[in-house]
C-alpha cells in the first residue's frame, strides 16, 4: 500500500535547477533554496537517489573547474582564488588556523555604529550641559528672590 502524503517535489526540472546553481558556485543550501526545497530535503535526496548524488558531485566539480579556469585566464584572479579558498577549503585553503582564547571576547563594530555612538555621546553631553546650566539658572533666580 502506498504511503499517503504530499507529492514529492523531486523532478528532473528541480534536479537540473539545483545542478545549474551548483555549477555557478552556489552553496548546497543556496541551490536548494533556489529550487524551492530545504537543505534537509536536498541531503535526503542525495541519500535516496544515487543518480542525484552523482549529478550533484559532478556539478560541484564543474564549479571548481570553472573557477580555476577563471583564475588562470583573468588579469586579476583574486576573486576566483578567494572563492576557491572559501568554497573548496580542503584543497584550496591557505591552511591558516584562527583561534580565539575562550576567555576573551572579540567584538567587531562597524564604522557607522562607532560614529552613531560618538554622535550620541556628544548629544548627551550637550543635553547634560544645558540641564545643569538650567538648574544653576533656577537656583540663582530662587536665591535672588529671597
Amino acid at each position: 500500500m502506498a504511503k499517503a502524503g504530499r507529492k514529492t517535489k523531486y523532478t528532473e526540472a528541480i534536479v537540473k535547477r539545483i545542478c545549474e546553481a551548483l555549477k555557478l558556485g552556489v552553496t548546497m543550501q543556496g541551490a536548494a533554496y533556489a529550487a524551492g526545497i530545504t537543505e534537509k530535503t536536498f541531503h535526503e535526496w542525495r541519500r535516496k537517489h544515487s543518480a542525484f548524488a552523482q549529478e550533484v558531485t559532478r556539478a560541484i566539480g564543474e564549479s571548481e573547474e570553472s573557477l580555476v579556469q577563471c583564475a588562470r585566464q583573468s588579469n586579476d584572479p583574486r576573486v576566483a582564488v578567494q572563492l576557491l579558498e572559501r568554497r573548496f577549503k580542503g584543497g584550496w585553503s591557505k591552511g591558516e588556523a584562527h583561534t580565539v582564547d575562550s576567555k576573551s571576547t572579540v567584538t567587531t563594530v562597524s564604522p557607522a555604529v562607532l560614529k552613531a555612538f560618538s554622535t550620541a555621546k556628544e548629544r548627551n553631553r550637550s543635553t547634560e550641559s544645558a540641564q545643569s546650566t538650567g538648574k544653576d539658572h533656577k537656583n540663582s533666580t530662587a536665591e535672588s528672590l529671597t
